[in-house]
């Protein structure tokens, strides 16, 4: 092959050059199906900073208006909205091709973790990144309760980046990223009041790399080592200056703990007296985004940690009458929700099948007995499973009751999520379930019980049909094709008998 002749410097060039064409979603479906340049096209991606532009700045600043649009019901053409004055850049029509992207890096914390390693490895002086440095710190001082020379076992050392990375790349996700892009830094002004009165700018990331023996936790409980928790916790227990409960980059260390499935370690924070609710949303801008969810029982779900999840909804139903004092009754039903929405993301049918008759047991139900809660639960998580193309959670939902005909807010059907996402199995369980195979062309809400005309979208409505072909999905078109001629037989042969009746 003509490429692979080149020299070294010119052949990187090249694949750095098709990478920024690209994109992020492109250049990994090229590494699967061009195996030449496998190796290559991360390391490409890494150097040129691409993979940085799977959540654009220019989006996430505006994300607080779409989530206000979102409640307040007026968000009618999520996918045709700008969501910026500035102009879109060129390869972009529209926020729908940046949510493959998204999505991505979402569902894959494992491509964020080895970009993260990278930028551990190449930042230099003057150039190190506030994240990278809190990092670096972290793992150094970890490194000093095993008394382990980095430089000496590179391989122990590895190990600990690892696994600094994979806890961050799971907790903080696209947040990381637009940190990296230099999402604003700057906080509140604090009076210094020993320097007279004069303000202090301080930044987002300063209670980060302060919050050293609490960054140190949460590693230690990814890593599941009990010993080293005890000696993190003892020391700052000693140093009054020093406190496992400053805000940790990582998260926390229940929530990495449950994440991992180390049930031993996530019964020593409970019984230390941590929760699983009350947790602190957004405290900056950049802190909207985060991975799967920064519920532990999120996570857990997520992961497939059933023991885990079982262990943290115990909890809370021992001290569901101190919950009650501090938060509302639909809280409660939020949290259990969260984790049935998690496990379909993660693709955990046999717990999502629990999470589901748990649910079903709720006080909700007695409480308000004339309200679908499952019914809309179950409809509004086949959306999502539609949505990532995954069948195995999809049959769960629609043996609970899924209502088949409601749509996205968009509103593109199951049937039309499911074609667009190209799995076949996936279309074919919609299909016997009874989905409807023309566009839909109202939305019919999943939480909301309410239609709303939308012929003044401006997205061109198609067919299940007409988005399988578009995306050449040939055996989701066959499946189709095949269900229509099955119809129509079906209507002939009906008339037929009303004819003959007559």
């Amino acid at each position: 092959m003509g490429l692979l002749e080149l020299p070294p410097e010119l052949f990187l060039s090249i694949i750095e050059f098709a990478v920024h064409e690209l994109g992020v979603c492109a250049s990994m479906r090229t590494r699967l199906v061009c195996r030449v340049f496998a190796a290559e096209i991360p390391e490409a991606l890494h150097r040129t900073r691409v993979i940085e532009e799977a959540v654009p700045f220019y989006y996430a600043s505006k994300i607080p208006e779409v989530v206000q649009r979102y409640r307040s019901g007026k968000y009618y053409n999520s996918w045709n909205y700008q969501l910026s004055d500035k102009p879109i850049p060129y390869g972009y029509k529209s926020i729908r091709d940046i949510l493959p992207q998204m999505l991505l890096i979402k569902h894959h914390p494992e491509v964020l973790a080895r970009y993260f390693l990278y930028r551990v490895r190449t930042d230099r002086r003057g150039n190190i990144h506030p994240i990278v440095e809190t990092i670096r710190q972290t793992v150094k001082e970890i490194a000093r309760y095993y008394e382990l020379d980095l430089n000496q076992e590179p391989e122990k050392a590895a190990t600990l980046y690892q696994a600094a990375c994979s806890c961050l790349a799971l907790y903080r996700n696209q947040g990381v990223l637009l940190a990296f892009r230099g999402f604003p830094e700057t906080g509140k002004e604090e009076e210094d009041e020993e320097e007279d009165g004069a303000g202090e700018k301080k930044g987002i990331f300063d209670d980060f790399r302060n919050a050293v023996p609490g960054n140190c936790l949460t590693v230690a409980a990814w890593l599941g080592d009990m010993d080293l928790i005890k000696e993190i916790e003892l020391d700052a227990y000693n140093n009054p200056g020093d406190s496992t409960n400053d805000p940790s980059l990582f998260g926390r260390p229940l929530w990495a703990a449950a994440a991992q499935g180390h049930l031993e370690v996530v019964n020593h924070f409970l019984d230390r007296g941590d929760r699983d609710y009350g947790v602190v949303h957004a405290r900056s801008g950049w802190d909207i985004f985060f991975g799967i969810d920064k519920l532990a029982v999120g996570v857990a779900a997520y992961m497939g940690r059933g023991s885990v999840v079982q262990a943290l909804q115990q909890a809370q139903t021992l001290r569901q009458e101190e919950y009650l004092q501090h938060h509302s009754f639909w809280q409660l039903k939020d949290h259990e929700e969260r984790a049935i929405v998690c496990a379909v993301q993660g693709n955990q049918p046999e717990l999502l099948s629990l999470l589901l008759d748990r649910y079903k047991e709720g006080p909700w139900h007695s409480e308000y007995p004339g309200w679908e809660f499952t019914c809309s639960l179950t409809s509004f998580c086949l959306v999502i499973s539609c949505k990532l193309g995954l069948h195995r959670p999809a049959s769960v939902l629609l043996q609970h009751n899924a209502n088949t005909l409601d749509t996205d807010f968009t509103p593109l059907s199951f049937l039309e999520l499911a074609a667009i996402s190209g799995n076949a199995t996936l279309v074919k369980i919609l299909l016997d379930a009874g989905a409807g195979l023309e566009p839909a062309k109202t939305t019919r809400g999943f939480t909301l019980k309410w239609q709303r005309d939308i012929s003044f979208s401006r997205r061109k409505r198609k067919s299940a049909l007409a988005e399988a072909r578009y995306r050449g999905h040939r055996e989701v078109e066959r499946l189709i094709v095949e269900k229509m001629d099955e119809l129509q037989l079906e209507t002939m042969t009906c008339l037929a008998t009303l004819f003959n009746d007559a």
